[in-house]
């Protein structure tokens, strides 16, 4: 006898632990079928819904109205009306009649979140309602506010990603847009959620909103046993010096935790020790900073080279540099470096964007012993000898630069190069390479031929206005081993190169060609390659073209 058991709205694995003895495996077809807003609960094979398109929701509500029954004329256009141009939630709220009802049934989400996310989640509130979130900005805050737990032998970084991850495999945040190396770039959060985010947070004394326009600095202050504030854009200035606040996020034009606008943060920073998170797009004397030694991250959003003063250099929790308009060792670091090297920044993981034009830059680097992620241009031709630590390197070239490539790399951005093959082969050799892109250059030869065995671990592959006229991939051998572990080839702006080489269609693993600017024949070329594919029974891979500002995409 078979038999099939659906349980619905699962939110953990006990229900089926206390079942499970009940239905053995009888090997005669029989099926249990789990529905859950948690993904991570799933056993075996995961069938995720797909949004429902506006077409569909319409779809949707016609059958649940009239079923076989056609729909009346005068009523297609009301339909339409309503329906078209709004997303499955705000469609399933016009059903229940109130977004009270729809937060009712979000809200238990929330209260199934373990202790540890849930001020993750209310965190989302302090963020505009649409507004994608770089996930590298929103774990920086996470870990300066204090909301990632300790674990040993991983780094608060690492943990907060889980976290992240936790949230989206429940349904609570999207993915807006994805790395090249398959993680979240971007992220945001339903208008419906955000809404609850500020609910939740308000209930629970997470977070509270001084509105627009309220300047009074006494009143203000008598509500400061709120955890934390967002204040709007034209608030008083003098407010945040009085604040013990660890995040401070000047940046953008947003909605942040705190403070908004170009406020003149002149007056009382120095004494805001507290400081994890430092974020502001004008000019800032960094010598008010000195004395803020819990700082982490530090932001500078403007154009124009930064001269990093010494004392930064000491900050021992600083983790995180970021200079939009790009930053520069000062002369006194460079002789200070070469006399005993005594720098105190062992914590520091990233640099971005860093002017080098010695090799007193290096002997600075050579003190950052954990830096991980480096983004750099070189001003000269000098030799110079980057970390071997490095995890992620991008580099702008002065012509004939010759820098050489840390073999712990795993993710290689390379832009305005001009490098013989030579040195491409020393990178197809880097034993942990995943990421390669490509931008902006030329090479000494005109023909991309590799060698079997080189780029064992590469994942994602691109080609950005690079001069190259042909790309040889193994057509003596379509079976070599060159690229095992190739996932997607992007090709942008190569109006030099002839044609993709049919034998890149054998790589078992390549999922994606991407073709963006192009040649007609290389267009052509993707395109057979997935038709010969498709022949062979293979239905995985996908060719997207875009051409003309027209996306093309052959799913």
């Amino acid at each position: 006898m078979r038999y099939l058991i659906v349980m619905d709205d699962i939110w953990d694995t006990k229900p089926w632990d206390d079942l499970k003895r009940y239905f053995p495996d009888d090997i005669t077809g029989s099926r249990i079928l789990f529905t859950s807003r948690n993904k991570e609960l799933g056993f075996s094979d995961v069938n995720e819904l797909p949004f429902l398109s506006n077409a569909e929701c319409w779809e949707l509500l016609r059958w649940k109205v009239f079923q076989t029954e056609p729909c009346p004329p005068e009523l297609l256009w009301i339909e339409e009306k309503q329906l078209m141009g709004k997303n499955i939630w705000t469609f399933k709220c016009s059903i229940f009649d109130s977004t009270n009802n729809c937060l009712h049934i979000l809200k238990l989400s929330y209260q199934h979140l373990s202790v540890h996310l849930k001020p993750c989640f209310l965190y989302f509130g302090t963020f505009e309602e649409d507004e994608a979130i770089p996930v590298q900005k929103l774990i920086s805050l996470w870990v300066a506010e204090g909301f990632i737990n300790k674990e040993n032998h991983r780094s608060s970084e690492d943990v907060a990603h889980d976290y992240l991850m936790d949230l989206i495999n429940r349904g609570l945040v999207l993915v807006a847009e994805e790395r090249s190396n398959g993680g979240v770039n971007t992220c945001i959060i339903h208008d419906l959620l955000h809404d609850l985010c500020l609910r939740m947070a308000k209930e629970e004394n997470f977070m509270g909103e001084i509105e627009k326009g309220y300047s009074n600095y006494k009143k203000a202050m008598s509500i400061l046993d709120i955890q934390r504030l967002c204040f709007p854009r034209q608030f008083d200035p003098h407010v945040h010096s009085q604040l013990g606040c660890r995040v401070m996020d000047l940046s953008g034009p947003g909605r942040y935790p705190h403070f908004q606008s170009e406020l003149d943060i002149s007056g009382g920073i120095e004494n805001m020790v507290q400081l994890r998170y430092l974020a502001v797009r004008r000019k800032l004397k960094l010598q008010l900073i000195e004395k803020l030694q819990r700082l982490e991250y530090l932001h500078v959003n403007i154009y124009g080279i930064v001269e990093i003063p010494e004392f930064v250099l000491n900050m021992k929790n600083l983790k995180h540099l970021h200079f939009k308009g790009g930053a520069r060792f000062s002369e006194s670091s460079h002789l200070r470096a070469t006399a005993d090297g005594s720098f105190q920044i062992n914590n520091l993981q990233s640099i971005s964007l860093l002017y080098i034009y010695n090799e007193m830059d290096a002997k600075v680097l050579g003190c950052a012993s954990n830096l991980r992620r480096l983004k750099c241009k070189f001003k000269s031709q000098c030799p110079f000898q980057l970390p071997n630590q490095l995890e992620s390197l991008n580099i702008s070239f002065m012509r004939d630069s010759d820098p050489n490539f840390p073999l712990n790399l795993k993710k290689l951005t390379l832009l305005d190069f001009d490098l013989s093959w030579e040195k491409i082969r020393m990178i197809g050799r880097l034993p942990n390479l995943e990421v390669l892109k490509l931008r902006d250059g030329s090479f000494k030869e005109k023909q991309w031929d590799t060698e079997e065995g080189e780029f064992q671990k590469l994942k994602f592959f691109e080609l950005n206005d690079v001069k190259i006229e042909s790309y040889l991939y193994a057509e003596r051998n379509p079976t070599s081993d060159d690229y095992p572990k190739l996932e997607r080839l992007v090709l942008r702006y190569c109006q030099c190169l002839d044609k993709i080489p049919s034998s890149l269609g054998y790589i078992s693993t390549l999922q994606k060609i991407e073709v963006y600017g192009c040649t007609e024949s290389i267009e052509k070329s993707a395109v057979e390659i997935q038709e010969e594919q498709q022949e062979m029974g293979n239905e995985e891979l996908k060719v997207v073209i875009t051409r003309d500002s027209k996306r093309i995409n052959r799913a």
